[in-house]
């Protein structure tokens, strides 16, 4: 299936997706950054920052970020598989501990009554985070954290979504599954799994309702930002989720917004 494309002006009308059980991506969100934030004036402004970075399918390693986007762009232009096992991916960035850097950046309007804000700063999820890659990196499939909503500012390249509806995956299953892979297509096929898929290019915003399976594959160098937030929309499993993953600590503070 195709993944919905709202124009812009149907925003203005008051189309509010996290009223939606279905993803969709939001075109015209680019006013959510200035236009200076780029991913060269990144390079410039940040590059000693330390970010955490994947190489290949090992565990993230530290390095400064002017590092890691020279490494990026020493990557081939499109993806060779052989290749794959020294792609650099600068993944879960929290940039929250970069106030310079956050003070650029706006949230969507439709994260206004995050249900997360209500909860103490000293104790608040930091659940804003940068992906910078080149081709071929990406991430696996997964459910977000906490069962949030979640959204994602492209502000450079081109992604490739794909996405499932939260009933169609046993978790250990889903560990194994890649889309992108022949063996992937085969047995979506087998079990008559229709996934949703769409490519998010540079000024789109992509929202993903609570527990949306996905996974996502850069098929350019990309520059993105992206966050999760609770809503009345999804209250219920965010509190599910805290109590089943030991948070039971943030449940009144839900409870009471």
């Amino acid at each position: 299936m195709t993944l919905i494309r709202v124009p812009r002006q149907r925003l203005g009308a008051g189309w509010k997706p996290e009223r939606h059980s279905t993803p969709a991506i939001l075109e015209g969100a680019q006013a959510l950054v200035p236009a200076q934030l780029t991913l060269e004036w990144l390079a410039q402004k940040f590059a000693a920052e330390r970010v955490p970075v994947r190489i290949g399918s090992q565990d993230p390693v530290s390095m400064p970020l002017g590092r890691a986007i020279a490494a990026i762009r020493r990557g081939p232009r499109i993806f060779l598989r052989s290749q794959g096992s020294t792609l650099h991916y600068v993944a879960d960035w929290r940039i929250q501990r970069v106030p310079r850097l956050c003070r650029h950046i706006r949230k969507p309007f439709f994260t206004n009554r995050d249900g997360l804000a209500a909860l103490p700063p000293s104790v608040r999820p930091e659940f804003l985070w940068v992906y910078i890659g080149g081709p071929g990196t990406g991430s696996p499939l997964h459910q977000d954290v906490l069962a949030t909503h979640a959204w994602m500012l492209l502000i450079e390249g081109c992604k490739r979504w794909v996405l499932y509806p939260p009933d169609v995956f046993d978790p250990e299953e889903a560990k194994h599954h890649d889309v992108f892979s022949p063996e992937g297509a085969a047995a979506d096929n087998r079990q008559g799994r229709r996934p949703w898929i769409g490519d998010l290019r540079a000024g789109d915003l992509m929202f993903v309702p609570s527990l949306w399976w996905h996974q996502v594959r850069n098929l350019s160098l990309t520059f993105a930002i992206t966050g999760n937030f609770a809503h009345a929309t999804n209250a219920v499993r965010v509190i599910e989720e805290c109590a089943r993953t030991g948070r039971e600590w943030m449940i009144p503070h839900l409870v009471g917004n």
